[in-house]
């Protein structure tokens, strides 16, 4: 399989507790890592690098229970416009690279894609 060309994944409930880089999936737009054995931010550090991932599902891994959780995945993502299942808003995007300033790219917020975009990534 050719993971550059790779748009979507579901690796939901494969007991996965780390990730390597995802710096080869160029194409990845929607993935689901629901229900696995992710507890800690470092373990997704890998996937950081997918440049055009839109779409995340992490529900279901006890990381998602942590206070800082979604906004300190909306700052190491800022491609991302859905999370869990829940539409990314600029004010919550706003108040992530608030929290997290070093994240920030380039200096300048992101913009944030049309409806229109979000509802392309569904299949």
């Amino acid at each position: 399989m050719d993971l550059r060309k790779l748009v979507e994944a579901d690796l939901s409930g494969h007991k996965i507790n780390d990730l390597g880089s995802f710096k080869n999936c160029i194409a990845l737009e929607v993935l689901s890592l629901a229900n696995n054995y992710l507890t800690q931010m470092r373990q997704l550090k890998g996937l950081f690098d997918a440049p055009r991932l839109r779409m995340l599902d992490l529900s279901g891994n006890r990381l998602a229970k942590k206070s800082s959780y979604r906004a300190e995945i909306i700052a190491n993502l800022p491609s991302l416009v859905e999370l869990d299942g829940v539409a990314i808003t600029r004010e919550e995007r706003d108040a992530a690279f608030l929290k997290f300033p070093h994240l920030l790219p380039h200096g300048k917020l992101p913009t944030l894609p049309s409806s229109a975009d979000v509802a392309g990534c569904r299949r």
